[in-house]
């Protein structure tokens, strides 16, 4: 593709870097994703979660620290067992996608039966087609077991929902997780439980170039950390021998 001619007065974020609009910048990067999936099978991205309506273009690289991630849950629920069942919803899909790196509609449009504990404090999700959403390839269908230590405020979010889940009669319940509306079958709602998730996310890190899919860009960082494989440090308790020993376990089958 070739550059655009700028000057300086012209010349802003989105034209800085070669490209004349946005809008080439998003149809180069899908001619990229669709040539390579052609070629080599790989998935493509869920594009309605990297695409903003707004100016920006939410594909740049980017991490939410572990601080971060905790004044963003605590600025969603505040209080678990006085939140609204919006207010849960939200902070349980964002902790969703931190600590299993779930895409965010992977996150919305679980059933209850994929969130499985084969052992005390063992979380094991199940991500996998259902009637909500269908996933974009056989390779998207895994199992995410839980590598981090949840604080007493993430179980708290956890247990008040699956109450607040029990105990609200749904419509023609289809088991899932997060029924929007309390029996309303619409994946808009559940993009709007995504938008403000975003929003909060830009509130505390005061970056507007964040979005929930950087969640799922932080998990994968943790996790080479855990790994041995990077050493961003976004949470020196991960680093631990103890930790590092269970997720190779967990994810490789040993610890060598």
């Amino acid at each position: 593709t070739e550059p655009s001619t700028t000057t300086p007065e012209s010349r802003s974020p989105s034209t800085e870097n070669g490209y004349k609009t946005l809008t080439l910048a998003l149809q180069c990067l899908k001619d990229f994703h669709q040539t390579m999936h052609a070629a080599f099978g790989i998935e493509h991205p869920d594009w309605s979660e990297i695409i903003s309506d707004g100016p920006s273009l939410l594909v740049s690289a980017g991490c939410i620290t572990e601080l971060e991630y905790l004044q963003i849950s605590a600025c969603l629920a505040p209080s678990p067992t006085q939140a609204s069942a919006a207010d849960l919803q939200c902070a349980f899909i964002n902790l969703l996608m931190y600590r299993f790196g779930l895409r965010g509609m992977e996150a919305a449009c679980l059933l209850r039966a994929d969130w499985t504990e084969p052992a005390p404090d063992c979380v094991v999700l199940m991500v996998r087609s259902n009637h909500l959403r269908r996933l974009k390839s056989p390779a998207s269908r895994r199992q995410v077991p839980l590598l981090f230590r949840l604080t007493a405020h993430e179980r708290s979010i956890i247990e008040q929902w699956f109450l607040v889940r029990q105990a609200t009669p749904i419509l023609h319940d289809k088991d899932e997780l997060f029924p929007t509306e309390f029996g309303l079958d619409g994946l808009e709602a559940r993009r709007g439980l995504l938008k403000k998730i975003g929003t909060v996310i830009q509130q505390v890190t005061r970056n507007d170039q964040l979005s929930p899919h950087h969640n799922r860009h932080t998990f994968a960082n943790r996790v080479a950390e855990l790994l041995g494989l990077s050493t961003l440090n976004l949470n020196p308790l991960d680093i631990s021998s103890t930790a590092s020993q269970n997720a190779r376990l967990l994810l490789l089958g040993g610890t060598d």
